[in-house]
């Protein structure tokens, strides 16, 4: 029993890779409508180490191409994930190729690669972008990306870069890095000295250094404190992010999802980013999920069915023939807060 035990720990991240796959390929046999023949080529994306670097690294990705499809569709993962596990999300688009790949430091090869949690990563976005763009066999159809959390930033600044895809989906991206640590920090503290009261700043302290690399490896016990997430699994530098600001450059139809119960992503959070987006057609769908990312989890065939019906009115070019701002609101009456419009 020991034995097993110890053998299930060491090699835990190989099981869970093995079901994933092995669920996916149970996924196709039990569904081979889905596209007949599915298609699966592994690919690598030559990636800029940021915007404007002569440097590059490799990133591994996964092509599945279908027949007769209606668009390519590229999957974005999110911070602590891989390109295996965003396929979980390939059951939504059955008549669309899609192109999944691991972020830097994430998955396959990633010594000395550092996550950024959206800083540098759209690099990662575009490079799976211009790939479908060059590809003989997609170049002529309509991009999508599909991102959630980390990759859902990722995919709004590298929409924000270079307008490249016709629409995005985006589960639960954050508003900014320094909301997030707001949120983390709390309220600063405050100490009574000699009968007077002092705010300890705490917040500004954090937020000085969290971005300063000399002091990135004490940084790291904060930021695991504040997000949850141990440093230690995703080497991480931590760099100034702000998808609230820069989804105002973004004109492509958007979907938003946020779950009700997300602490990582709060109502307001994502308030900022659907309101900051000024131009062309925008959907904010609020979910009844239980936590980050987990509307698809907890509620698959409404996903499922929202998901196709701004596919479906996308494919027909529809979008701007429909009122362009709207919120569905699915959560219980009980849990709504103000500012919903119906």
């Amino acid at each position: 029993m020991f034995r097993l035990f110890f053998f299930i720990k060491r090699n835990i991240f190989w099981l869970v890779s093995w079901s994933i796959v092995f669920q996916t390929e149970l996924f196709y046999a039990r569904f081979s409508s889905l596209s007949d023949p599915i298609k699966v080529e592994h690919i690598q994306l030559i990636v800029p180490l940021s915007k404007d670097s002569d440097q590059t690294m490799v990133r591994q990705g996964i092509v599945l191409r279908v027949t007769d499809p209606k668009g390519t569709i590229v999957l974005c993962h999110g911070y602590q994930s891989d390109k295996y596990e965003a396929l979980f999300f390939i059951r939504l688009f059955p008549h669309f190729n899609v192109i999944s790949f691991d972020f830097r430091a994430h998955g396959e090869q990633i010594h000395g690669q550092y996550s950024t949690i959206g800083g540098n990563e759209p690099c990662e976005v575009l490079a799976a972008a211009h790939f479908a763009k060059r590809d003989p066999f997609m170049k002529s159809l309509p991009l999508l990306a599909f991102g959630y959390s980390m990759g859902a930033a990722s995919v709004i600044g590298a929409q924000a870069q270079e307008s490249i895809f016709d629409a995005l989906l985006l589960d639960c991206p954050f508003d900014s890095t320094n909301s997030a640590l707001r949120r983390g920090v709390g309220n600063d503290p405050s100490i009574k000295i000699l009968g007077r009261t002092y705010t300890v700043p705490v917040y500004a302290w954090i937020q000085k250094y969290l971005y300063n690399e000399r002091a990135r490896p004490f940084m790291r016990f904060v930021f695991q404190h504040i997000t949850n997430f141990d440093p230690k699994v995703i080497q991480t530098k931590y760099m100034l992010v702000e998808p609230e600001k820069t989804i105002a450059a973004i004109k492509a139809p958007v979907f938003f999802i946020r779950c009700n119960n997300d602490t990582k992503v709060p109502l307001q959070a994502i308030m900022k980013i659907y309101n900051n987006k000024k131009e062309g057609f925008k959907r904010l769908w609020l979910t009844p999920g239980r936590w980050h990312c987990d509307s698809y989890g907890f509620q698959p065939d409404q996903y499922k069915y929202r998901i196709n019906k701004f596919l479906n009115l996308f494919l027909q070019g529809a979008c701007d023939k429909v009122p362009q701002a709207r919120i569905i609101d699915d959560r219980d009456d009980r849990d709504k807060g103000d500012g919903e419009e119906q």
